[in-house]
């Protein structure tokens, strides 16, 4: 950002400048894009203007901003003469979409109906592709649009916090929704009831593919983007950083030939992409590995991979049983929902197939009370259940700028550990845009179940056996990961607290 001072008459004009910037944002910022000068624009800007507003404008301009002022009587010209011109309209391409409109809509025998959509040169469009563009380039898994009374929230997912990235106008909700749902081959003429859908956004020689999401709200359509990234590949199980107990313990679990293999933890956790690295090691085997997922996110080469499609009566339970006549040496199944389900995994790892599968529960030993609250009798789960892997995502400390000091009492007295040694705090710098925190790891919790946990399995033992064993095992808990982390410098002792119960 560099500062003109100059008088903006000296300036020439430029009427596709003009049109960059909705009427609206112009008015409420109090800032216009006004001509092309040497690599980037001239930004007028009145006395109104707040400077930390300037990161608004990058979501419709990428290159240099040069900021121009200009005086209230003079803005208030220029903004009379943008209102009566037509040269906004004029400067924008336009195309008809047409589309089905259902019976119930139609207001005559003729059942189509064409819209006007502003597109390619429409600011609306500018907006969509930078917001996209911009939470690509910061590595965010979501992002949300958020509708409010007077304006609309945009919000990304980065590390598994939301941050909050812009405000735009309530006026260009629909214009945005009517945009995504294009791109999205949704129907926009259906406003109030859910949709979900997907598109391929092609950034940078790259293709991403972006699952839609969008809910009625009283204050308009919100909408979730959930962006994959087809060519970052999959993880393989070195990728996962574990440490040498539990990598030890996994490569045991993997080997099996036959079994039920859970990996547990709440939403967001890292499930699906631990049982993907699980599957790449096994390929090394040379076996029949057949998936069912819902949806399939990331295909895998010399793997099956079959969708679920509730629609048209394909759920887990009848892809599974389907599945079983395909001889199967290895299955995964995306998430264990149901009883029978549930069962039928059990009783296919039981008759020698190896079976991964993801389970909704706060901790590894939860997993038995939440199987038999869906009705699986024990001796299924006795004979088939062999390990259960917990786990969830902390955010690793930026490199960059993590700052190290001395271990607080509390703290020490928390991780159990002498008060002499030293641990490091999130700072912030520009590399992780001020959060102190760069990318993501797993603390993991792995149980094998032995005799000595099918003993009390049978004996319908309370959670706090089940842990008490676990203590005698001296197996490895998620507090121990997490201390291990914090004492090498990877996370922070707030990130652990975050995930433990």
């Amino acid at each position: 950002m560099k500062i003109l001072e100059i008088d903006y008459r000296d300036l020439t004009k430029d009427i596709k400048c003009l049109t960059i910037l909705p009427i609206e944002f112009i008015e409420k910022y109090g800032c216009l894009i006004y001509c092309k000068h040497n690599n980037g624009y001239v930004v007028l800007i009145t006395s109104n203007f707040e400077y930390y507003n300037i990161n608004k404008l990058s979501f419709f301009i990428k290159e240099e901003i040069y900021l121009c002022y200009v005086n209230d009587n003079s803005w208030s010209e220029i903004l009379k003469s943008i209102k009566l011109s037509d040269n906004r309209s004029q400067a924008i391409n336009k195309f008809k979409i047409k589309t089905d409109l259902s019976s119930q809509n139609a207001l005559n025998d003729d059942s189509t109906k064409f819209y006007d959509i502003e597109i390619e040169n429409s600011p609306i469009v500018k907006i969509v592709e930078s917001i996209i563009e911009e939470g690509i380039n910061l590595g965010c898994s979501d992002i949300h649009f958020e509708p409010q009374e007077k304006i609309v929230k945009v919000r990304f997912r980065i590390d598994g916090k939301l941050q909050e990235r812009s405000e735009l106008p309530i006026e260009s909700l629909p214009e945005i929704s009517t945009r995504i749902k294009v791109l999205s081959n949704l129907d926009i003429t259906k406003k109030f009831i859910p949709q979900d859908g997907k598109l391929n956004f092609e950034y940078e020689n790259k293709i991403y593919d972006i699952r839609v999401s969008i809910i009625p709200g009283i204050f308009g359509e919100r909408l979730a983007l959930r962006i994959l990234d087809l060519h970052k590949g999959l993880m393989k199980l070195e990728d996962l950083k574990l440490n040498k107990y539990v990598y030890g313990e996994i490569n045991k679990i993997i080997n099996l030939s036959s079994g039920l293999v859970l990996v547990v933890g709440p939403t967001g956790s890292g499930k699906s992409t631990t049982l993907h690295a699980f599957l790449e090691k096994n390929l090394e085997r040379n076996e029949n590995i057949i998936t069912v997922e819902d949806p399939v996110e990331y295909t895998i080469p010399g793997i099956t991979q079959v969708q679920v499609n509730n629609e048209a009566g394909l759920d887990f339970a009848t892809c599974l049983k389907t599945i079983l006549r395909q001889d199967p040496n290895i299955i995964m199944i995306g998430e264990i929902r149901d009883l029978e389900t549930a069962q039928i995994a059990c009783r296919a790892s039981i008759t020698g197939h190896l079976v991964y599968s993801t389970l909704h529960t706060n901790t590894s030993v939860g997993v038995i009370n939440r199987l038999k609250d869906m009705n699986v009798e024990p001796y299924l789960l006795v004979d088939a259940l062999r390990a259960v892997i917990s786990q969830r995502l902390v955010r690793c400390l930026c490199d960059k700028c993590k700052e190290k000091v001395k271990i607080t009492k509390i703290d020490a007295k928390f991780l159990n550990v002498d008060e002499d040694i030293s641990v490091f705090i999130p700072k912030g710098c520009n590399y992780c845009n001020m959060t102190g925190y760069s990318g993501r790891c797993g603390v993991y919790e792995v149980i094998v179940f032995d005799d000595d946990f099918r003993k009390l399995i049978i004996e319908n033992s309370s959670i706090n056996k089940f842990w008490n064993l676990i203590k005698k095992k001296k197996i490895e808990k998620m507090i121990d990961y997490g201390r291990e982390l914090i004492i090498n410098g990877i996370t922070s002792i707030e990130e652990v607290q975050s995930i433990l119960n």
